[in-house]
């Protein structure tokens, strides 16, 4: 009776400690998600990726560059602010 009892303690015990370490494995998941997001907002505002390819040499630079924020003939169109969206 007593193997019993000590036996579905350590099983009770071992399905805590799994359920414990999937909740905090959901949480780094989350927070690094996250912090994915929040750098991806950040740089593809601000920045975009450029590419040199030096065929002399045959070698690629890749290099970021800022963005533009007007269009290249204000007479056709007229540049559009950046505006928060609002869903």
């Amino acid at each position: 009776m007593v193997q019993i009892l000590m036996m579905m303690i350590i099983c009770v015990m071992l399905i805590m400690m799994m359920m414990l370490s999937m909740i905090l494995i959901s949480v780094v998941m989350i927070v690094m998600m996250i912090i994915t997001m929040i750098v991806m907002l950040l740089t593809s505002s601000f920045f975009s990726s450029i590419a040199y390819f030096d065929t002399e040499k045959g070698t690629t630079k890749i290099t970021y560059r800022p963005n533009t924020r007007v269009t290249l003939d204000e007479t056709e169109c007229k540049a559009v602010p950046p505006a928060k969206r609002v869903y």
